[in-house]
């Protein structure tokens, strides 16, 4: 498989577009394919593709869009063509449709129109009819398919004191946010923090800090991550890094440094899980810091609340959609729950469509669903099952025995719908060998709304009896003789 990658990486549209690719380009290295990267110069793409052999390419001019088509022209038999650049025009992308059999178009933008086989929008809360797609583009939209950096670890402790900030705005930072913001911030005044500065150390004269010792800078580096593993809190802006630091459970002061950040900062804000610096002043700035520090376990229970949105499988997601449906099918895998499926099985329960079908419709709050979950997982009387693909989790099934008879209860992943996953995590149930004796000769039960007419079907095709039920749901009934 031929995979190529088109993104800018300047000093004014910051690191974002290639931290997106290069994390989506991870999925795609074997042995069998080949990765290209299309882009301008600089040293963190020449040294990413030279560490995982792929295929640099150095688009020379800047804003002549004319030099893809001379690139693609040279590159054959090219299978997907994924594009992160911002002023790709409709023209543009229709040329090219005829050097890739398919395209992906990554995008942060509304009321736009796209010609491309799939188009991916991270951004959160994003709605299909906001833009103008094609009629048979498959569409990517949302949390779900948000790449997060491979090499994340959430935190084995947790802190219940900030001791530790990171200051962190962009990778170029061209417009000196980082030195702007360190010169408001009073270090005497907060003299129990430390501070830790990721900056350009050779562009700044930062002898102007050096009477404070609560003060530490780093040059960008490889180590960023294991860094920020260690931080409390941040101050930084509202690009990748804030999901970064959400999944890692870091509070944040936010700044807005483009129109861009502006739907991640307002729906983090929303959700309480962010303080947003509006003016950056001497005052605000200071303030900030303080309630930071006062309602640091706060913002951090509400993180961790809201976590289940967010997970590391985003770009394992993007890569099954561009593979297909049959790709899918042929590598299912069924397996028992673990104990970090907590966060994907809360994310399950709370879809708007399953809770459109279940009993009780009310939102399950996640201290709720952890308590819950932790019964399930030492019964002896229930068993979950996670539907997977190379290790990404798409759907569960949930048996409970009581009096002798087995509730059966499954969701998919609303990503994987409308491809026959739930007929296929109930066929792979009844059919498990080792499972054979805890089904045998009991009689398996599922209520189901008589409004939900896909799983209606489902258990009929497994030949399920249908019984009427009192209210909006109808029972079915199977013994299993096997």
């Amino acid at each position: 498989m031929r995979v190529a990658f088109i993104f800018d990486f300047f000093q004014e549209t910051g690191a974002g577009h290639f931290i997106r690719c290069s994390e989506i380009s991870k999925r795609f290295i074997s042995k069998k394919n080949k990765i290209y990267f299309i882009t301008n110069f600089s040293y963190i793409t020449e040294n990413f593709t030279k560490e995982n052999k792929i295929k640099l390419i150095k688009k020379e001019k800047k804003n002549q869009d004319y030099e893809y088509l001379k690139i693609l022209s040279s590159i054959h038999n090219l299978d997907l063509l994924i594009i992160d650049k911002y002023n790709f025009n409709l023209m543009l992308q229709k040329k090219i449709k005829k050097f890739s059999k398919k395209i992906l178009i990554i995008s942060d933008h509304k009321n736009k129109k796209y010609y491309c086989d799939f188009f991916l929008n991270t951004s959160p809360g994003i709605k299909k009819n906001e833009n103008e797609l094609e009629k048979n583009t498959v569409s990517m939209l949302g949390m779900d398919y948000f790449p997060l950096n491979s090499k994340l670890k959430k935190k084995t402790k947790e802190s219940i004191q900030c001791k530790n900030i990171l200051i962190f705005l962009s990778y170029t930072d061209h417009k000196n946010f980082t030195f702007k913001i360190l010169k408001l911030i009073n270090f005497e005044k907060f003299n129990k923090i430390n501070f830790h500065v990721v900056i350009d150390t050779s562009r700044y004269n930062l002898n102007i800090f050096k009477n404070f010792k609560n003060i530490r800078f780093y040059n960008t580096s490889k180590n960023f991550y294991k860094l920020m593993q260690k931080m409390d809190a941040c101050i930084g802006s509202g690009g990748i890094n804030i999901w970064e630091r959400f999944y890692l459970g870091i509070p944040s002061i936010v700044f807005q440094l483009s129109k861009n950040q502006r739907e991640n900062i307002k729906f983090l804000k929303r959700k309480k899980c962010i303080s947003v610096l509006k003016n950056a002043n001497s005052r605000s700035v200071n303030h900030k810091i303080n309630l930071l520090i006062k309602k640091f376990n706060l913002y951090k229970n509400k993180i961790k609340s809201n976590l289940s949105f967010l997970d590391k499988h985003g770009s394992d997601r993007i890569y099954l959609k561009t593979m297909g449906e049959n790709f899918i099918k042929n590598k299912l895998n069924l397996r028992i729950m673990k104990s970090n499926d907590v966060y994907f099985l809360h994310k399950l329960a709370n879809d708007p469509i399953n809770r459109k079908y279940a009993k009780n419709k009310i939102k399950i709050e996640f201290y709720d669903h952890k308590e819950w979950f932790s019964r399930k997982l030492k019964s002896k009387l229930s068993k979950i099952f996670i539907l997977e693909c190379l290790n990404t989790p798409l759907g569960q099934i949930r048996l409970d025995i009581r009096n002798n008879q087995v509730y059966i209860d499954y969701a998919i992943d609303k990503c994987f719908r409308k491809i026959k996953l739930g007929q296929k995590i109930l066929s792979l149930i009844l059919e498990k060998k080792n499972f054979k004796k805890f089904l045998k000769k009991k009689k398996l039960i599922a209520y189901v709304h008589k409004s939900n007419l896909a799983s209606k079907k489902i258990f009929h095709n497994l030949s399920f009896q249908q019984f009427v039920s009192k209210g909006n749901f109808v029972k079915f009934i199977r013994t299993y003789e096997n």
